[in-house]
């Protein structure tokens, strides 16, 4: 073979394999966010499949939690649920405790939601570099509201903590 053939031969076989090897990279990569994407929601779904029961007869209620979190409930208004290696915090206060106001948080979203058959107004907050899940409604008269905050700095962890939130309000209910 003569060297004008050979040479562009050789060019055109290097470009080929490098072109399949930059594809099966691309594949690779892809296969990789599917398993952390499924890794997460497993990780999500066991953490949810056990919770512990937390009751208020004062205000006539159970709240689940998931038992890997702590629990302060010293004032009978008000419970925090928290996960500090997440960096979660859940506030449910209940009658006088709920005239708080939150000035240091803006608004994104608001939507309606119920709470164990209950009409409630859930909205997303945010500050600097906290957001906040506020969700308000009413049981037997009494004004309660949950919320959950948590560390982000930018809108990538909402829509898990949205479901979270969600997932944990499906699980409060009402005597």
């Amino acid at each position: 073979m003569s060297k004008k053939i050979l040479l562009p031969l050789l060019i055109f076989v290097l470009i080929v394999f490098g072109a399949l090897y930059l594809l099966e990279e691309k594949e690779d990569s892809e296969i990789t966010q599917v398993e952390e994407t499924v890794q997460e929601e497993i990780v999500m779904e066991k953490d949810t499949a056990e919770w512990e029961i937390f009751a208020n007869n004062d205000f006539s209620y159970t709240a689940q939690y998931p038992q890997n979190w702590e629990i302060d409930s010293d004032d009978f208004e008000r419970v925090w649920f928290y996960n500090e290696m997440e960096e979660i915090a859940i506030l449910f206060a209940s009658e006088t405790a709920t005239q708080t106001g939150f000035p240091e948080y803006e608004l994104i979203t608001q939507e309606e939601t119920l709470v164990d058959g209950n009409p409630a107004n859930t909205s997303l907050l945010y500050s600097e570099n906290t957001r906040a899940i506020l969700t308000v409604f009413e049981s037997e008269n009494h004004p309660h509201f949950l919320m959950m905050t948590y560390e982000c700095t930018d809108d990538s962890r909402d829509e898990k903590m949205m479901e979270f939130n969600e997932e944990f309000l499906s699980r409060i209910t009402f005597q």
